[in-house]
């Protein structure tokens, strides 16, 4: 199981295009990891607090299963995975990995 730290900062790297052209950055705060039945099943899954920042908005919880976590990413990795945009952004190369393409 992953390791993550209860009242940390993650971020999921997503994209809001088909093409991997146009990113945006989701912030999640983590909150406790639990076990949820899923179409008969134990799964493990981590839970987030999904933080609004908006006047008039409030925060919401969303739990991510184990095999999505791939996509949170803590500051160091987000760092390096915003680099590799650049770089294929400079380079003109297209991207050919793994992407999210909707919240949490």
């Amino acid at each position: 199981m992953r390791e993550l730290n209860e009242g940390q900062v993650y971020f999921i790297l997503g994209y809001e295009d088909k093409d991997f052209l146009i990113p945006y950055i989701q912030t999640l705060i983590f909150v406790e990891t639990d076990v949820l039945n899923v179409e008969g099943r134990d799964t493990d899954v981590w839970c987030f607090e999904n933080p609004r920042l908006g006047k008039h908005e409030r925060s919401s919880m969303c739990c991510i299963a184990a095999n999505e976590m791939d996509g949170v990413l803590d500051l160091e990795q987000l760092i390096e995975a915003l680099r590799e945009f650049q770089a294929r952004r400079s380079s003109g190369d297209e991207f050919r990995g793994h992407g999210r393409n909707r919240d949490c």
